[in-house]
């Protein structure tokens, strides 16, 4: 008899040997790439908190820069106000910044923009010049308006009254050397 044709009990048990090597291989590959599936997805957490806290990171910068560069387009607003050339391509100028881009961080810090900011600057100045008891129209041109009555007309949409219906309303008198506008 030929050992290699023989169909003994010893090729069941090799039969079965090869099968449960089979199966024990095939769950080692299972346990491989459950293990690698599971460390993947642990992998892929960690680089996105980090991009995350690196994105958090770099906006929170740049939030500070733009809060540095309204701060300091304040501080030049509120020095150039009475200039009635004073705008916001001359405040970028100023800044190194481009229009577009301080109007967007100035929406993005006060909802608002820097031609509106300018004009309450100089509305506000009006008011102290107008407490003060001088000419309406003195007033406007030193708060940086171009012409009385654009100032009269801002002055009107911002506190809901002419700046001669303001005197009469804070029992100012108006100058006798100016006409009520």
């Amino acid at each position: 008899r030929d050992s290699s044709t023989s169909r003994g009990l010893g090729d069941v048990y090799k039969r079965q040997d090869m099968e449960s090597i089979m199966l024990t291989i095939t769950l080692c590959i299972v346990s491989v790439m459950v293990f690698s599936f599971f460390n993947l997805k642990r992998f892929e957490n960690t680089v996105t908190e980090t991009f995350f806290k690196r994105s958090n990171n770099k906006l929170t910068q740049e939030r500070e820069q733009d809060l540095i560069l309204t701060k300091a387009a304040m501080v030049l607003i509120s020095e150039h106000y009475c200039d009635p050339q004073f705008n916001t391509e001359k405040l970028a100028l100023m800044l190194n910044s481009s229009p577009r881009s301080l109007q967007r961080k100035f929406k993005a810090t006060y909802q608002s923009s820097p031609s509106k900011e300018i004009k309450k600057s100089r509305l506000k100045h009006s008011v102290t010049g107008l407490n003060a008891n001088l000419q309406i129209k003195r007033v406007g041109f030193e708060s940086g308006f171009s012409s009385a009555s654009y100032f009269c007309k801002c002055f009107k949409e911002h506190y809901g009254c002419t700046p001669s219906e303001y005197l009469v309303k804070n029992n100012k008198n108006p100058p006798k050397s100016t006409t009520l506008i």
